[in-house]
């Protein structure tokens, strides 16, 4: 059972880089848990993967868009639109299948734990050390204009989401990262080679920031306390506000049920004393 007491990042084995790729190995947490470092890579690969197709997917619909609002629209370039789209939503679809067979890799307990417990944060690479890693290559969060920030409010795509690669397009607009298509194919490669390269540092420092959840701040533990009391103190207000409220309606429901009592104790006494006096007893009253 994961526990977020129990995060101490990776680390690799000794001999790292001397074993085979596929028996690579990374221990996390105190309890050093075993994990395969070429699952770890693939995830982080995937990620990447995932989120260029679905950018490029976006830049296409946004051609597409512009494509159809021209008057004198061109019938090719709508098809080509189209055609790149339904292949690239193939890929992406493929790809996918590949990130979710991977994620199934992760040993239970500890390592996985930790994956499922970060990704609970719908905007969950938005923490410092990716933020700082997009900065530095250029991205959006170095102009700061909101796309990744933005990309959290995306909730049609279960992978996909997150910091920008070599396709974005806002990075391509403003000629930050604009590169050609076999460019961008060989950035893929090199990324690959990086994660997969006999130096884990880079890996190390991928994987803790994919799979370590976030340590809390000083403040942002006040903030918690503090929103804990205000919650408890808000139920234990409604509470007794309940309470009062039912106390009030038992008194009201036990006036009324004493008046209807006298009413019955007048009516009786009535019909009592219409039994001892007669007609004349009547008269001279």
């Amino acid at each position: 059972m994961w526990s977020d007491k129990q995060t101490s990042g990776f680390t690799p084995v000794k001999g790292y880089s001397q074993t085979h790729l596929v028996d690579r190995k990374l221990l996390y947490g105190p309890d050093s848990t075993p994990c395969s470092a070429f699952v770890l890579g693939q995830i982080i690969w995937f990620d990447y993967a995932l989120r260029y197709l679905s950018q490029i997917e976006a830049a296409l619909v946004k051609k597409r868009k512009k494509c159809l609002q021209r008057r004198d629209l061109d019938p090719a370039l709508l098809k080509s639109c189209d055609d790149l789209l339904a292949e690239t939503r193939e890929e992406f679809a493929d790809l996918e299948q590949g990130m979710l067979v991977t994620e199934n890799m992760l040993p239970e307990g500890n390592v996985k734990g930790a994956y499922e417990t970060l990704r609970e944060d719908p905007s969950w690479w938005l923490r410092k050390e990716l933020v700082r890693e997009c900065i530095a290559r250029g991205g959006c969060c170095a102009r700061r204009c909101g796309c990744c920030e933005n990309r959290s409010l995306d909730r049609s795509k279960g992978h996909g989401l997150g910091h920008c690669t070599s396709a974005c397009h806002c990075c391509a607009k403003t000629g930050e990262w604009w590169v050609t298509t076999e460019r961008r194919a060989e950035m893929i490669d090199i990324l690959g080679d990086s994660l997969h390269s006999r130096d884990p540092e880079y890996l190390v420092k991928m994987a803790d920031a994919f799979f370590e959840p976030q340590k809390k701040s000083a403040l942002a533990k006040l903030s918690e306390r503090l929103v804990r009391k205000v919650k408890t103190g808000i139920a234990e207000w409604r509470e007794k506000r309940l309470e009062r409220m039912h106390l009030k309606q038992i008194e009201k429901l036990h006036r009324v049920e004493i008046e209807r009592v006298r009413l019955l104790e007048v009516k009786e006494l009535l019909a009592y004393n219409a039994c001892y006096f007669d007609e004349k007893d009547w008269e001279c009253w």
